[in-house]
């Protein structure tokens, strides 16, 4: 009766082995990570506040942006200030500003990664600005075929009237 059942001891042994070799295993791989810099904390938070679009938490975060007489502006924040400023849900969008942020990117950071992003984003906002132009002249041209197409209706009922007279003027003579 007071007796230890057979095996607890082993079992008890064993699940405190693994703990504890657990516990060195994920102790031991925190170690060789090097620790987040405040800036990359800080670029995930304007990431969460762009997908919450909460963009003036996004754009609060970036400020400020040092102007290029400054020393220039990691490449990251230009990146990511240019998305803020691109997305279509910001109230405050604004095209062209993203566009001078990737701009930024692309001139001040040609060695980054994130220049080839913004190369590409330039290229987008700028055939996006070709077929608005391109757009605005096919309105104004559809405008002025819909007055052209309006006068030349004018035209055919004055001269439909005209007809009518001449036709009433011709059986009158008859």
């Amino acid at each position: 009766m007071g007796r230890e059942p057979v095996g607890t001891r082993q079992h008890f042994l064993f699940h405190l082995a693994v703990g504890v070799t657990g516990f060195f295993l994920i102790g031991g791989c925190a170690h060789d990570q090097a620790p987040i810099s405040p800036i990359e904390i800080r670029f995930e938070q304007v990431e969460a506040c762009r997908r919450l679009q909460d963009f003036a938490c996004a754009a609060q975060l970036l400020a400020p942006i040092p102007d290029r007489a400054d020393a220039p502006a990691d490449p990251r924040r230009l990146y990511l200030a240019g998305m803020v400023a691109a997305d279509k849900r910001n109230p405050a969008r604004s095209l062209p500003a993203a566009r001078n942020y990737f701009q930024r990117v692309a001139e001040e950071h040609p060695e980054s990664p994130l220049a080839v992003d913004a190369t590409v984003w330039i290229g987008l906002l700028d055939e996006r600005n070709a077929q608005l132009e391109a757009c605005g002249t096919l309105q104004s041209d559809n405008d002025r075929l819909q007055q052209e197409i309006e006068a030349r209706k004018a035209d055919l009922r004055r001269m439909e009237k005209r007809l009518e007279r001449l036709k009433a003027v011709d059986l009158s003579l008859e």
